[in-house]
């Protein structure tokens, strides 16, 4: 599961400033912030807070964990395409077959 609370909080040692002082700029108390760290429970505007007081687009890491479903879905399509063509393959071969027994019962009596 993605940690984003420990990639903010790195950003946030990188940029050299503390938790206390974001929270303060984005307005709400330093125990909401490592709240909202800690459980991971971000509402989307704080999220954009936090990208832009650290300038850094934290919503890439929400994108980049749906990339494997999204694979995912493009590869069970692809299945599902294939197994489309198989029936109406299989459909088409089953109607010839039929047509064949049809023509040998007339032909035997």
């Amino acid at each position: 599961m993605l940690q984003i609370g420990k990639i903010i909080l790195n950003k946030i040692k990188e940029t050299n400033q503390t938790p206390a002082a974001i929270a303060r700029k984005m307005q709400i108390s330093r125990t909401g912030l490592y709240t909202m760290l800690a459980t991971n429970d971000f509402k989307l505007s704080r999220l954009q807070q936090l990208s832009q007081e650290l300038n850094h687009n934290f919503f890439q890491y929400y994108i980049t964990t749906n990339q494997p479903d999204q694979t995912a879905i493009k590869e069970l399509q692809t299945q599902k395409n294939i197994l489309q063509l198989q029936n109406e393959y299989l459909q088409k071969e089953n109607a010839h077959l039929r047509e064949m027994l049809n023509f040998l019962k007339e032909k035997i009596s």
